[in-house]
């Protein structure tokens, strides 16, 4: 089983020299708007060929002219169900009648925190009482810093640096609602996460949240304005977080991503 068309010699010469097949599954964002005519060769050869996403699914499938099936990547719920919350982190937590939102991902544009950062501030403004806490590393860090400053945002926004795993399930735990900015994602891992803390989204319209967010867990943004507006339409809609983590659950645990990729196997 390949995870990326870039790293399939090595299944291409299993396959030629011992008649061994082999299935990929394709994850690299490059894959939305680069055509690689050597991907091309290996998407031909392979057993099946596995999308993360439906969306990016559709758009393999076009982009080579070969089969595409959507299996969604697996993530370990059970860790992040449990409300293990003793790792401590910056930012102040405990403010009451503050409701506390939380993003995760890469400093980088196509993450675009500046957008969860401007939602927050206009809700703000409102007379909500909110913080923003951004967990993630990366080149946009002293521009978003910037925008922080400028929108006088210093007692609201707080950007975390890298953290690990322990350390954001420990922030998701502290949260109410977590926010996915971004503009293309072939999937979205931290959004199941998220999840399976009982957390309900709000997502920009993305590719990769399509196939994750429906209505019982929250929203999808068709472009900026709505991802901002939306954000006080999530305070007051009635989510059920034993619900969201049970739809985690039946959609991307371990045991239900195994079983569609043993059928897969078997073909």
């Amino acid at each position: 089983h390949v995870h990326n068309a870039s790293c399939a010699s090595l299944a291409l010469w299993i396959k030629r020299d011992f008649g061994i097949p082999f299935v990929i599954t394709e994850h690299s964002s490059l894959k939305w708007s680069n055509f690689c005519k050597k991907s091309l060769s290996v998407y031909k050869e392979s057993k099946a060929n596995i999308a993360v996403s439906k969306a990016f699914s559709k758009s393999l499938s076009s982009t080579y002219n070969q089969s595409f099936q959507y299996v969604p990547n697996v993530v370990d719920i059970n860790f992040f169900a449990n409300e293990k919350v003793d790792t401590l982190v910056n930012g102040n937590y405990s403010e009451k009648n503050t409701i506390n939102f939380v993003s995760i991902g890469n400093l980088t544009e196509n993450k675009n925190h500046q957008l969860a950062i401007r939602a927050v501030f206009e809700l703000i403004k409102s007379g909500q009482l909110a913080k923003l806490f951004i967990a993630g590393a990366g080149p946009e860090e002293k521009s978003l810093d910037s925008l922080i400053i400028r929108l006088n945002l210093r007692k609201h926004v707080f950007l975390l640096g890298k953290l690990n795993r322990e350390e954001i399930r420990g922030l998701l735990h502290r949260s109410n609602y977590f926010l996915l900015p971004s503009k293309r994602e072939t999937f979205g891992v931290v959004l199941i996460e998220a999840m399976a803390a009982g957390l309900p989204i709000l997502s920009l319209q993305n590719g990769g949240s399509e196939s994750i967010v429906n209505s019982s867990v929250g929203f999808i943004a068709k472009d900026d304005r709505e991802f901002t507006d939306n954000m006080a339409k999530l305070l007051v809609t009635p989510f059920n977080k034993e619900e969201i983590i049970e739809y985690a659950r039946l959609n991307f645990s371990r045991s239900v991503v195994s079983h569609l990729l043993k059928k897969v196997y078997t073909l």
